[in-house]
């Protein structure tokens, strides 16, 4: 398929709840994520699953972060 659009066949909604001024970096450890677990090569794919438990402490994570200033 190259050169061409993807297609999904699903449709998956994503609410963005908070968007914070600095960035959050996750450090690797050879090929993955220390607390996603996530392989750098399945970050090129797009949207990855990760489990609750590191969903819980990135949501956690970034609600330490200041807020970007509503205009």
């Amino acid at each position: 398929m190259a050169g061409r659009a993807r297609r999904w066949r699903s449709v998956i909604p994503i609410r963005v709840v908070r968007e914070v001024s600095e960035s959050y970096k996750l450090p690797f450890v050879r090929d993955r994520q220390e607390v996603t677990g996530i392989s750098s090569n399945s970050l090129r794919f797009g949207l990855v699953h990760i489990s609750d438990a590191a969903g819980d402490t990135l949501s956690a994570a970034l609600a330490e972060r200041v807020p970007v200033a509503a205009p």
